[in-house]
């Protein structure tokens, strides 16, 4: 199963800034600015899974994008996440849990999570989560760093296509570095470094560590 997130005109997601260059021969840096509005019913859907990355659409100009295949034309890997959060019926963004910066230096929204269908909920509870994500899609093909600069605009985040799977066990390493986690409406969401996030239980995690290897 997958889910493929829109960008542009998504009423749920606003972008303050969206960078996105292409650096041949074989690498995209990515910063992403803005918050995504969420409701518990949407949250629950994926409740003890992982969303896992999968493709990247890229808009060149108004007439063509570029989807970058994460399992075949490149791997994302996350630097930066700064993560606020405003509960519902609060009005004022608060920070809930540390804001976390890897050491390391190298998208989001998630962190990002897929478009709430307002039908899932009669009587939602949005919460908003405010997101700085910063990193590299690496190992992309020639052919694409090509189709991605062909144009004299740079180019913009249109969607992210989402696997859903059961979530596993950490077995450690670079990739499962936690980066960020926090709470949204009782649920526990961690981010890895490899851009899977992973949404946790009410009562606890399943099969996730809560803290970096």
């Amino acid at each position: 199963m997958s889910v493929t997130v829109p960008i542009v005109d998504n009423q749920n997601i606003r972008l303050r800034t969206d960078i996105v260059e292409p650096h041949p021969p074989g690498t995209i840096e990515v910063i992403i600015e803005g918050t995504v509005t969420i409701t518990g019913a949407l949250l629950g859907q994926f409740e003890a899974t992982t969303l896992e990355p999968v493709a990247v659409e890229l808009a060149v100009d108004e007439s063509e994008s570029v989807t970058v295949d994460l399992r075949k034309d490149g791997r994302l890997r996350l630097e930066t996440i700064d993560i606020g959060i405003e509960p519902p019926d609060t009005g004022a963004l608060v920070p809930d849990g540390d804001a976390l910066e890897s050491p390391v230096s190298s998208l989001s929204d998630s962190a990002s999570d897929p478009d709430p269908d307002p039908g899932l909920d009669p009587k939602p509870e949005p919460g908003v989560i405010a997101f700085t994500v910063e990193g590299v899609i690496e190992g992309v093909s020639p052919a694409t760093i090509d189709d991605l600069t062909r144009s004299d605009r740079q180019p913009t985040l249109e969607s992210i296509t989402f696997a859903v799977e059961e979530s596993i066990s950490s077995d450690g390493g670079r990739a499962d570095d936690i980066v960020a986690e926090f709470s949204l409406l009782g649920y526990g969401i961690v981010v890895k470094r490899s851009g899977t996030v992973t949404i946790g239980t009410r009562s606890g995690w399943i099969g996730e560590s809560t803290s970096p290897p």
